[in-house]
């Protein structure tokens, strides 16, 4: 009877020795996955945020220099830059209300492809 005994036991810690290394793996593989999207997330930050100063840069030279010409044309600098900021108003007031929800729809299809992109290299349907 004590080697049944042993037996079950060994089988019993065996089974928990396997268990422990079967989560151990799994943490393993979802700490993968999650560096793998934080590092995707922080790429794409990166690249959005360095081409959207590089547009701005742009964007700002030419406005600069539409201001002065604007000021050339009516005689007076400071006028050019006031005419010039007030063309800026309406695509100010444009940008407002339409890019935040057309941002937010891009990347929520973003974030859902990935995800079924994901399941569907994992296995799952």
């Amino acid at each position: 009877m004590a080697s049944d005994d042993s037996s079950e036991k060994s089988h019993a810690e065996r089974l928990v020795e396997q268990s422990a290394k079967h989560l151990d793996t799994r943490w393993q593989y979802y700490s993968i996955i999650a560096t793998e999207r934080i590092s995707e997330g922080v790429s794409s930050a990166v690249r959005v945020v360095a081409v959207a100063v590089s547009l701005l840069m742009i964007f700002f030279f030419f406005s600069m220099g539409f201001a002065f010409w604007l000021g050339e044309r009516i005689g007076s600098v400071a006028g050019g830059f006031a005419l010039a900021g007030l063309l800026f108003v309406p695509g100010a007031v444009l940008s407002y209300m339409f890019v935040k929800p057309f941002v937010r729809t891009k990347i929520l299809e973003s974030f859902l492809q990935h995800d079924d992109t994901t399941q569907n290299k994992e296995g799952h349907s």
